[in-house]
C-alpha cells in the first residue's frame, strides 16, 4: 500500500532503511551479483539545492553495497495547489 509520508531531512528515512537490512548485508551482497540493488528516493521540493546527507548515513549505505538513486522534483505555487 501507498503511503506518502513527509520528511524534514532524507537522513531519518535513510537511516530507517540501512537498519531494516543491517542483518542482511549477504542477501544483499548475493542479490547485487545479478542485479542492481538501488534504494530509489523522490525528493519533492519548492526550493532551489538539494538534500544534504550526513557521513553516517553515507557509509551505511556504502556498506550496504547499495547504489542510492535520488530523483529531484523541484515544484512551485501551481503545483503545490494541484498537490492539495
Amino acid at each position: 500500500e501507498f503511503r506518502r509520508v513527509l520528511f524534514r531531512s532524507l537522513n531519518a528515512p535513510l537511516q530507517q532503511i540501512i537498519d531494516a537490512f543491517e542483518g542482511r548485508k549477504e542477501a544483499l551482497s548475493r542479490l547485487g551479483q545479478h542485479s542492481d540493488v538501488q534504494v530509489f528516493c523522490g525528493y519533492f521540493t519548492d526550493e532551489l539545492g538539494g538534500p544534504t546527507l550526513s557521513p553516517g548515513v553515507l557509509k551505511g549505505l556504502g556498506d550496504l553495497g547499495v547504489e542510492l538513486f535520488l530523483d529531484t522534483y523541484l515544484f512551485g505555487p501551481q503545483e503545490q495547489a494541484e498537490d492539495n
